[in-house]
């Protein structure tokens, strides 16, 4: 097998697997696939009841937390581990991130093997616009400290008085991505704390200049956008999933 699927958990995600999980199961054969599942170990431990519902399955478990107390919001914390720990944790050359408020539909096939086999970093779906407006902006200048000019910056144009900056980008709620390029992307957000200098600190940059907001999709899209890496757009909604409320 290839590839591995990825999912994190906190009490309210692991509460929305208990309806989600069956849905792949039935639908997908998702039995198929190794699982790597990430756990914010602060919320949720291992004896909980709720994580019988992946017995069946192959699984290793990843514990996630914040000892130094580094991330703003929850939000912020489970982003940061699902874009930073699947590079260093998945066996498999290719790993599939699924959130838990995904559903499955219907039995349709959802991926071609042959994608696997071409030079793309990621599959996942097509989004639109980011939020804030001069996001896109801000991660330009983030670029220009942490890699020394290696690479142009993006320039998209912005109406400051927007709320969004429109362009075509991706949303990840189902991505099919490389682990080698994750891994080697995402080593660009590690840095260390002088008060605990042999820890690695995973830190996405921030997209807003109000507030410290970060996103993992954008980081990602951003990342295989300034390096030229290429990747593909599919709409899995046409393959039997859902994203959403459950």
């Amino acid at each position: 097998m290839n590839i591995t699927a990825v999912i994190a958990v906190d009490d309210h995600h692991l509460n929305e697997l208990q309806k989600t999980l069956p849905t792949w199961v039935k639908y997908k054969n998702f039995k198929q696939f190794p699982l790597l599942v990430i756990y914010d170990s602060t919320q949720v431990k291992l004896s909980d009841p709720r994580f019988d519902i992946l017995k069946d399955f192959k699984v290793d478990y990843v514990s996630f937390s914040d000892p130094l107390g580094v991330y703003k919001t929850q939000r912020e914390k489970m982003l940061t581990a699902l874009t930073a720990l699947p590079g260093y944790y998945v066996k498999t050359p290719w790993y599939l991130k699924i959130d838990t408020d995904c559903t499955a539909t219907n039995s349709d096939k959802w991926y071609d093997e042959s994608w696997l086999e071409k030079n793309y970093a990621f599959i996942t779906n097509p989004w639109g616009y980011t939020k804030p407006a001069n996001s896109i902006e801000l991660l330009d200048k983030w670029a220009a400290s942490t890699f020394k000019g290696a690479y142009k910056p993006l320039n998209l144009p912005f109406d400051p008085t927007e709320n969004k900056v429109k362009h075509q980008r991706i949303i990840s709620w189902l991505f099919l991505c490389k682990t080698e390029w994750s891994r080697d992307v995402t080593k660009n957000i590690v840095y260390r704390d002088p008060a605990y200098p042999d820890v690695d600190i995973f830190k996405l940059p921030s997209i807003s200049d109000t507030e410290y907001k970060v996103s993992q999709d954008t980081f990602l899209w951003y990342m295989a956008a300034i390096r030229g890496d290429r990747y593909k757009l599919f709409n899995f909604k046409d393959k039997g999933f859902t994203h959403g409320r459950v």
